[in-house]
Formats: structure tokens, C-alpha cells, sequence
């Protein structure tokens, strides 16, 4: 298992920003919360297939790193 501490900072806090932009819902519940007008699905999800292949790199070839979104 893998755990967030064994990655490097940087790429640790990379994902959490990610993690982030879709989670924070800025102090209202989550089943209230409405994104942003501006909030741009294409360029988080894109991002996450980025971030997958930078956590691949890391991990090395003895771990499989996949990345599923809805949709």
C-alpha cells in the first residue's frame, strides 16, 4: 500500500490541489454546492490524467496507477 507520505512534496501537494479544486466546496454542504460558472471540467480532468502519469513515474513499474472519472 501506498501511502501520500511516501511521495515526493511537490507531486503530494499537486494532488492535493487537485483533490482539492473538486472537493473545496467553500464551507457549504456538499449536496448544496453548485461549481463555479467558470470551473473548467475538461482542463481538472486533464490534469488528473497528468497527475496519474507523473504518480506512475514515481511509483515505478511494480505499481499500476489508473485514474477513473465519472463520465
Amino acid at each position: 500500500m501506498v501511502s501520500p507520505h511516501d511521495l515526493t512534496g511537490d507531486l503530494r501537494r499537486d494532488l492535493q490541489e487537485w483533490n482539492d479544486g473538486y472537493t473545496d466546496t467553500g464551507g457549504v454542504s456538499p449536496d448544496l454546492y453548485q461549481r463555479p460558472p467558470d470551473w473548467d471540467e475538461l482542463s481538472w480532468r486533464e490534469r488528473g490524467e497528468v497527475l496519474a502519469q507523473r504518480l506512475q513515474r514515481e511509483l515505478g513499474p511494480d505499481v499500476e496507477v489508473t485514474i477513473k472519472l465519472w463520465g
